[in-house]
């Protein structure tokens, strides 16, 4: 962005200038909402003994511990890249700052791969715990599971490969304006090019992988012993459900479950449809397209529209609006995300009760 208020010789006054008060508005409010979704976070996984290792299986629920531990890791990263973006518009302002604007130019670039790479981390988690649950017909044999290994490996290894692309050759020298880019010729638009493809393949890959079994039978019923529930013919005290026994259409088959759960002393037993996990599968399959599809919007935006000419400002705004929306996009995966936004402001027993009713913290989830 041309100047002409300033000969070179004056002193760049940020605060008279838009181009540096909006985007320092908007990283600072990036900032605090992200403070208070870490904050609410851990709270409400607290709360709900998340990482409990009383809880049986915790691990292996839709929202259980390394699912719900990838987005509280997806936000904190998060927060790392916006405070980097601080430095990126105050550092580097004049001239003889080039090492300055070198270094806070690649971290923010590495910040905000790193971040992707989290929410990466998060589909793919919550993705392989879907083909391990019950109440999905379908079996997540070798060839699926190799599929699914490929896919993280292949966008750790592509990520890697961007983010050398663009921190080893030293394009971001400073100027009167800030941080700028320069292009230089140590490693061509090839090699960037390449590895955005091969990024973009692994994403709709790993969304792939979630579609795939919507389209499949899910078990039509399950009956879940709650709070009391049947592992290994023994009785396992639980605060919340732990195990889902499958009804199958055979009705003795179905007889006989219900005989072993009374032996087992089940205090509660109830029919709960399958349409929940469905539900989640549609909700998380919905946001990781609109995740690819705007990552890929942002990419296109500040490749061919934005001048490569002017301040890292403008362009890093961007890159930090688009990655807060991500991390609200994950946590809207989530059935119960409301009360994952707001749960220090929600009175304990009552999200208590909602959530064994109305959240993915039960059984299936």
């Amino acid at each position: 962005m041309k100047d002409t208020n300033f000969t070179e010789s004056d002193p760049y006054i940020r605060w008279k200038h838009a181009d540096w008060i909006i985007p320092e508005v908007i990283n600072s409010l990036l900032i605090l909402a992200t403070l208070w979704i870490i904050f609410s976070l851990i709270h409400f996984g607290i709360k709900h003994k998340k990482w409990s290792t009383n809880r049986m299986g915790n691990a292996d629920k839709l929202s259980g511990g390394s699912v719900y531990t990838s987005t509280v890791v997806c936000a904190m990263t998060a927060l790392v890249r916006f405070i980097n973006s601080q430095f990126t518009f105050n550092i580097g302002i004049g001239v003889g700052y080039d090492r300055e604007c070198e270094i806070v130019s690649d971290s923010s670039f590495a910040w905000y791969s790193l971040v992707s790479f989290a929410i990466y981390i998060f589909l793919w988690l919550r993705q392989r715990i879907f083909y391990s649950n019950n109440m999905l017909n379908v079996r997540f044999g070798i060839v699926l599971k190799l599929v699914s290994a490929t896919s993280i490996v292949i966008l750790f290894l592509a990520g890697l490969a961007a983010v050398l692309v663009n921190t080893i050759p030293v394009n971001y020298p400073s100027s009167r304006q800030g941080c700028i880019y320069k292009e230089t010729e140590d490693i061509g638009p090839v090699a960037w090019i390449i590895c955005v493809v091969v990024v973009i393949a692994a994403q709709f890959v790993l969304v792939g992988l979630f579609v795939y079994p919507l389209k499949q039978d899910f078990v039509q019923s399950v009956c879940i012993c709650c709070p009391s529930v049947v592992h290994a013919a023994n009785i396992v005290k639980s605060r919340a459900c732990s195990v889902a026994t499958i009804l199958t259409t055979d009705e003795n088959a179905g007889v006989n479950a219900s005989k072993n759960m009374t032996t087992a002393k089940c205090r509660k037993c109830k029919k709960k449809s399958s349409k929940k996990v469905k539900t989640i599968m549609q909700r998380t399959v919905a946001f990781s397209i609109i995740m690819v599809a705007t990552d890929i919007i942002l990419l296109l935006i500040t490749t061919y529209t934005i001048s490569n000419e002017g301040h890292r400002r403008i362009p890093t705004i961007l890159y930090d609006v688009n990655t807060f929306l991500n991390l609200i996009f994950v946590i809207c995966s989530f059935l119960s995300f409301r009360q994952m936004l707001f749960s220090p402001l929600l009175n304990v027993k009552a999200l208590s009760a909602t959530t064994h009713i109305s959240s993915d913290v039960a059984c299936s989830s």
